[in-house]
């Protein structure tokens, strides 16, 4: 078949997407990706967009009443559970993705609608969750928290629920798409990736970092990069950098715009 020819509204294309066949198919074709695929047999092109944001590490391993909050996804989707949200006040924002938070601009819309936020502090929110800023962090939920009581809305027992909710679904977790073997720098000395435990500490540009999780990604090819200073990295090519300008990338984006990365 001629790929100019497959239709996104052709039920052969969704149906080989239900069966995990999607070798060479972007951000689905890893065993994970394959699994999430059997599990929600997407059907259209909104619920393949969110089986691809459930996959993230936060989402993924984030337990809420006892199942991670993609199960909760993917159960309700299935017609297995009722698709109830944590709070009354999140139902309208979380609907088209089945009560779960999947999506920045949800966060973002929630702290406008329930707590009042400007665009100033919805954006400081989105980059304290995204950075794992604590300091940053227990500002905001307090300004969280005090906002939803001037809107009256929720509760503080209700805003407290939803920022904690918030804040997990979207957290970021130890990457461990490195080579095993890769060396890094703990409060201890140094290890290799496969000797961490979770609740260690690790080196990054930002600090010592805790390792809330570790992920298995299946088998994937390793990649080395010669750095300008000799250094080399084994890695695959989504790992994330932190590169010069303050944003993270994979790195074949850095390989291919030539941007500069902060090494230690």
């Amino acid at each position: 078949m001629n790929i100019e020819e497959v239709s996104l509204n052709d039920p052969e294309v969704w149906d080989m997407i239900g069966q995990g066949r999607t070798k060479g198919c972007f951000q689905i074709e890893s065993h994970l990706g394959k699994t999430w695929c059997k599990k929600l047999k997407p059907q259209n092109i909104e619920e393949l967009s969110d089986l691809i944001a459930l996959v993230r590490p936060g989402v993924l391993h984030f337990q809420f009443d006892g199942k991670s909050m993609a199960q909760h996804y993917a159960d309700r989707k299935n017609k297995i559970d009722e698709a109830k949200p944590i709070h009354p006040a999140l139902y309208d924002i979380l609907r088209p993705t089945q009560q779960v938070f999947l999506y920045q601009e949800q966060i973002m819309e929630a702290a406008r609608d329930l707590a009042g936020f400007d665009d100033y502090l919805v954006n400081s929110l989105r980059k304290a969750i995204g950075k794992k800023n604590a300091k940053e962090l227990f500002d905001l939920e307090q300004k969280f928290i005090d906002g939803c009581a001037s809107v009256g809305k929720v509760n503080k027992e209700g805003a407290e629920l939803i920022f904690d909710n918030m804040k997990k679904s979207a957290r970021y977790l130890f990457n461990k798409c490195l080579d095993p073997e890769t060396i890094v720098e703990t409060p201890d000395g140094y290890k290799m990736l496969f000797e961490l435990s979770i609740g260690d500490y690790v080196l990054s540009p930002s600090g010592f970092v805790q390792v809330l999780d570790v992920i298995d990604s299946g088998e994937k090819d390793l990649y080395e990069f010669e750095l300008d200073d000799g250094k080399t990295i084994r890695c695959t090519l989504d790992h994330k950098f932190l590169c010069e300008d303050g944003e993270k990338r994979a790195i074949h984006e850095i390989i291919s715009f030539n941007y500069g990365i902060v090494t230690l």
